[in-house]
């Protein structure tokens, strides 16, 4: 039985020194793995870090810039009447005393503004609401009769009153 023993024993230190380098090695790939991960891990978030940084910088750069152009208005503000005067005219609306504002509507086609032509070819008539008692003009014999004009809406109505309260003012008899 000694002698079976003996093989045995014998056999038992070279099979575990035929482990040893395959779990070297393996321990080794797992070391390895394990610090290529976190080296991976630690370059993403330094990258991260690193656009952070630069987009934080350029916000900084940003906030100087309009801190300084603001300190500049401020001063302008202080000194420059002219400055004063031309915001509270742009930014409020504000006239001197005796001026008058006038304020040109873009005509958006609800309307005929003065001297156009309707679809017929006879000048456009000013569009006055006469108002549910009277009768719109019968058209002169030998002409179609044109659909009266409609009432204009929005903002019609109001460069329609502008314009004729602009004319009243200048004692142009109206079309």
């Amino acid at each position: 039985m000694s002698g079976r023993g003996t093989v045995h024993a014998v056999a038992a230190p070279a099979e575990a020194r035929a482990r040893r380098p395959r779990l070297t090695t393996m321990g080794a790939a797992v070391a390895a793995a394990v610090v290529l991960a976190a080296l991976a891990s630690q370059y993403a978030k330094t990258y991260t870090l690193a656009r952070e940084e630069a987009r934080l910088e350029q916000r900084r750069r940003d906030l100087v810039a309009e801190n300084a152009r603001l300190r500049d208005e401020i001063e302008r503000l202080k000194t420059d009447d002219r400055y004063i005067e031309q915001i509270a005219r742009q930014q409020l609306g504000l006239v001197r005393p005796g001026e008058i504002e006038l304020l040109i509507v873009p005509f958006e086609g609800t309307v005929a503004p003065p001297g156009a032509t309707p679809r017929g070819g006879a000048p456009a008539l000013p569009v006055r609401d006469a108002g549910p008692d009277v009768e719109p003009p019968s058209p002169p014999p030998g002409m179609d009769a044109v659909p009266p004009p409609q009432s204009p809406h929005g903002i019609g109505v109001w460069a329609v009153g502008v314009r004729d309260a602009i004319l009243r003012w200048l004692h142009v008899p109206h079309r």
